[in-house]
């Protein structure tokens, strides 16, 4: 019977090199990390939100998503993040946000820095 156990251990440590942590009996791996951030938009009085939506953005990529779902509705790229509507390229993000911002600027709710680990 084979136990699998999954640990954590600081980037800087070197299982090939630091050989002391797990006996020799012990086979291990590494996992690959990816970490991003994720940022949140609204504006003052929750306009996106009371509409049945989110917006975020990873990256320089806006998403635009219906609340309790993933299912992404659009996106966009953006050089610099837009705060009024007429700061957005024409796109579909755009296009289903023009009649809930009017001109609303768009705050940062909050930034949640993500990490994800596949193996």
């Amino acid at each position: 019977m084979e136990n699998q156990i999954r640990l954590n251990l600081p980037a800087n440590i070197d299982l090939v090199k630091d050989h002391d942590i797990l006996p020799p009996e012990y086979s291990y791996r590494k996992y690959k990390s990816k970490k991003y951030n994720v940022t949140y938009y609204d504006t003052f009085d929750w306009r996106i939100y009371n509409a049945g939506l989110v917006l975020y953005s990873i990256g320089k990529i806006l998403f635009l998503r219906l609340l309790d779902t993933e299912i992404i509705l659009a996106s966009c790229g953006y050089q610099k993040r837009p705060v009024f509507i007429w700061d957005f390229a024409q796109n579909n993000v755009k296009k289903r946000l023009v009649s809930i911002l009017g001109v609303r600027a768009l705050n940062v709710l909050c930034s949640v820095s993500l990490s994800e680990t596949h193996g």
